[in-house]
């Protein structure tokens, strides 16, 4: 648990969060991301939304305090009190881009942003993510299987959907997901088999978050 000290001196509520095992480093990221709201003249009510990353925080009630909830996964609108699997999300997102020298390229989709997922990515043995472009509205994001005989300029083979749902749906993609436009990243059952941005292949620098990660999963990268 750990609360803010800088609201109230300037007429606001404290909060009241519930960090679980999250890192001291990204709770004190969040009580400064939230004091410093408040100083400029931010005013947080109850069920407003945060956006942190490419994922939403609801302000809630907490007795005297207001608190923080995250929405429960694969539901529709059910949230609870926390904001661990929020924040270490946004933080994995940014290691991902640091470790590739990409850190000033971080690109966070909205949750509600479209992405288009091809129609056969859960029994394809491949799946392609690719990331074209981006605005409020549209990710740029595309889930594609990698199965040659699949016309995916056939829009009939292809849903609509939104970065949120993908990112809980879609092993893996939830990494990369602020990687930015010209980004593709192709997986084969749970390793990930090439990574590029613009066509070069993306040097993950060792030590790195991503490396790390290579090491565990054996990935052929």
């Amino acid at each position: 648990m750990r609360l803010t000290t800088g609201c109230a001196k300037l007429g606001h509520r404290e909060f009241e969060l519930e960090t679980g095992t999250l890192p001291a480093f990204l709770v004190e990221h969040l009580v400064r991301f939230i004091e410093s709201r408040v100083a400029e003249g931010a005013r947080f009510e109850v069920g407003q939304h945060v956006l942190m990353g490419s994922q939403l925080l609801r302000v809630g009630a907490a007795g005297d305090h207001l608190t923080m909830l995250e929405r429960v996964p694969h539901s529709a609108d059910d949230w609870e009190r926390g904001v661990a699997r929020t924040m270490m999300a946004m933080y994995r997102q940014r290691c991902c881009n640091e470790s590739v020298g990409m850190l000033d390229r971080l690109t966070f989709p909205k949750p509600t942003a479209f992405a288009m997922v091809c129609k056969r990515v859960e029994e394809a043995a491949a799946v392609v993510f690719v990331r074209q472009h981006n605005d409020d509205d549209d990710s740029g994001w595309a889930v594609l299987c990698g199965d040659d005989d699949h016309d995916h300029d056939d829009a009939d083979e292809l849903l609509a959907t939104t970065v949120q749902t993908v990112s809980e749906r879609v092993p893996l993609f939830h990494v990369f997901v602020a990687m930015p436009p010209g980004t593709l990243v192709v997986r084969a059952g749970t390793k990930i088999v090439a990574f590029d941005f613009q066509r070069e292949s993306l040097r993950i620098q060792p030590g790195s978050f991503l490396d790390k990660l290579r090491e565990q999963e054996g990935w052929d990268i």
